[in-house]
């Protein structure tokens, strides 16, 4: 009897582990499962796919996790919307105030041709601060053109036209402007 008794303990312990392992194996699946799932949406954000919603089903961790992956992807997505807006609205604006500065320099670069052109001016003037005024407005309508080029480059067709530039020249221009300004302010070096 004793036998028959340990034996009978001995199955029903062995048939009890036998299925806390396979409920065990289930359930520890089941959780290994979702945690991939997470895993898995943490990676898609990580790549910049910020529309990615989990499920949330459940009252557990995961699913507190899974609910607080879903509201970070959510604000995200609408963080990097609104950067895009603003971003589209700021290159609005810049590409517009460009687009209108160079509108009345233009018309003024007209009228300084006309001066210089109709010798309206004494001579002395018409020497100096006709090229003066020439070249500063030269100067503020590259400046503008610059500004109209920075936005057209945030556009995604936009094709780069690479031109070469002698430095030189370019040095020396440039030194010839400030010195110029330096001897306007009795400046020296």
């Amino acid at each position: 009897v004793f036998r028959s008794v340990m034996l009978l303990f001995l199955l029903s312990g062995l048939i009890i582990v036998a299925v806390s392992v396979v409920l065990g194996w289930k359930m520890v699946s089941y959780l290994n499962a979702r945690l991939e799932r997470l895993k898995a949406g943490v990676s898609e954000i990580s790549q910049g796919k910020f529309d990615v919603q989990l499920e949330s089903a459940g009252e557990d961790e995961i699913a507190f996790l899974a609910k607080s992956f879903n509201a970070m992807s959510a604000r995200l997505k609408r963080l990097i919307e609104n950067l895009e807006e603003s971003n589209a609205a700021r290159q609005r604006l810049f590409a517009h105030a460009s687009h209108e500065i160079k509108s009345p320099l233009t018309s003024i670069k007209g009228f300084v041709d006309i001066v210089e052109y109709m010798n309206v001016l004494p001579p002395e003037q018409q020497q100096h601060l006709v090229p003066a005024v020439k070249k500063d407005l030269q100067r503020v309508i590259k400046i503008t053109n610059d500004l109209l080029q920075l936005a057209r480059i945030r556009n995604p067709e936009y094709k780069f036209d690479c031109k070469s530039l002698d430095v030189r020249t370019f040095l020396e221009e440039e030194h010839s402007f400030f010195a110029q300004k330096a001897r306007v302010q009795n400046a020296e070096a």
